[in-house]
């Protein structure tokens, strides 16, 4: 590992036990005003095996979920047997003494109402021996918050809370017993699902007439709680025409007009067909609004057969907010037919995870063309124009790719299923500071 020198360590360790560490309402971009450091800091923990899929902070903690069961120290002193949960503080990396029983991967983490509890999403079907599928409340000691009773039929891809309400994605039936198709609203303390029903539903035809199961594969709302952005495996929301990306009025539980036709998803041969590789049920990452909320940024993978020339395979593009009906992107980022997994929007920079080798590199297919910008794993954007901030280019072992990108006060963590961030071994977990 690269050492900072004692005394830089002393400061930006003091700096971060000053720093207020109240933490955001997760998933939203943070307002970083600086491009993060390409060193990576050298406490956090790492991660043995698997890979990390979500990442959340709460108070003082971190919290990271996935597919692993174990983590050692930083130091690699000590090893930990956790599966697909652990937590570790959020100054010092210590793993902490918080290891609940699930029988199945968490894919997300978010922070309950009151401040300390987290609440998940996944593939589990138990808590501590109990039945609770797919979605649970932990305390921070691990248990399990028995009254809490929201719970689906199936898989939940994404939690997010906005002050009392959580919302729930994925690919499931039934919420609460009741019928929910992919999409479900709950009180965010008690788990009691709300009466709004927006149905996401009708998924993809493929070429050879498979007719795939709809969807949501993310989503992210802004910071204020008034729009959510889904994404996934669908052409309908609510009964109306939605090509793999939708905008929903939380306030109103209600579909927004806004929508795009950039997305298209339609069968082969005909006027909307999926322009990706068929293999994908949907092209559909990840996504991110802006710190202020004016923006969000998706980013997809497909492998780009037309080399962009039309489609947003393997790319990352901004959409405004405040669009309408038939919206298209401000800008688009090319990475020449490599899967972007992840995106962090920061007031200065969107950082872009994924298995890519560019950036700036439209045109291309697994090769660069003339201008474009060498990023392995991970890269950094202007969010104003789409380009590469050239200037940040740290690097990491591609493998399937960085799955987690979450930017906070302290700088930006990194969860991924390789062992290389930076040049220095970072195993699946990482943070760059802010200085």
């Amino acid at each position: 590992m690269r050492r900072r020198p004692w005394m830089t360590a002393l400061v930006t360790g003091l700096a971060l036990v000053c720093a207020p560490l109240a933490a955001p309402v997760a998933a939203v971009g943070y307002p970083l005003t600086q491009v993060v450091s390409d060193n990576p800091v050298n406490t956090t923990p790492h991660v043995t095996n698997g890979s990390v899929q979500a990442i959340a902070t709460i108070g003082s903690r971190v919290y990271v979920g996935g597919t692993f069961t174990g983590v050692t120290s930083s130091n690699q002193a000590t090893s930990y047997t956790r599966r697909y949960l652990f937590a570790f503080d959020r100054q010092t990396g210590a793993v902490l003494d918080f290891a609940p029983s699930l029988d199945g991967v968490v894919e997300s983490i978010a922070p309950a109402p009151d401040g300390s509890s987290l609440i998940i999403g996944g593939r589990f079907k138990t808590v501590n021996g109990t039945a609770q599928r797919s979605v649970a409340m932990l305390r921070s000691d691990g248990t399990r918050v028995s009254t809490f009773a929201a719970k689906t039929t199936g898989v939940v891809n994404k939690v997010i809370v906005r002050g009392n309400t959580l919302v729930a994605g994925g690919r499931f039936g039934k919420a609460n017993g009741a019928p929910r198709q992919n999409l479900a609203f709950f009180n965010a303390s008690s788990g009691s699902l709300d009466s709004a029903d927006v149905p996401v539903t009708v998924g993809r035809t493929k070429s050879n007439g498979t007719v795939t199961k709809p969807s949501i594969v993310e989503m992210d709302a802004d910071a204020g709680g008034s729009r959510l952005v889904i994404l996934g495996n669908f052409r309908q929301v609510a009964g109306q025409l939605r090509q793999q990306v939708a905008m929903l009025d939380l306030d109103t539980r209600s579909l927004t007009p806004w929508s795009t036709s950039r997305f298209r998803n339609g069968p082969s041969g005909g006027p909307d067909a999926f322009p990706c590789y068929q293999k994908f049920d949907t092209q559909m990452r990840d996504v991110e609004f802006s710190p202020t909320g004016s923006f969000f940024v998706v980013v997809t993978t497909g492998g780009s057969p037309d080399r962009n020339a039309s489609s947003l395979c393997d790319s990352a593009t901004r959409w405004e907010t405040s669009g309408g009906p038939g919206s298209t992107e401000t800008w688009l980022q090319c990475t020449g037919g490599d899967t972007l997994y992840s995106v962090a929007v920061t007031t200065s920079a969107v950082y872009l995870g994924g298995h890519q080798r560019w950036l700036d590199n439209c045109g291309g297919r697994d090769s660069a063309t003339p201008g474009a910008f060498s990023a392995e794993g991970i890269g950094a954007v202007d969010p104003a124009t789409g380009r590469a901030i050239r200037s940040w280019n740290p690097g990491r072992t591609r493998g399937v790719g960085a799955e987690e990108l979450v930017a906070q006060a302290e700088g930006l963590y990194v969860g991924s299923d390789t062992t290389r961030l930076g040049g220095e071994y970072h195993a699946r977990l990482g943070r760059f500071p802010t200085s």
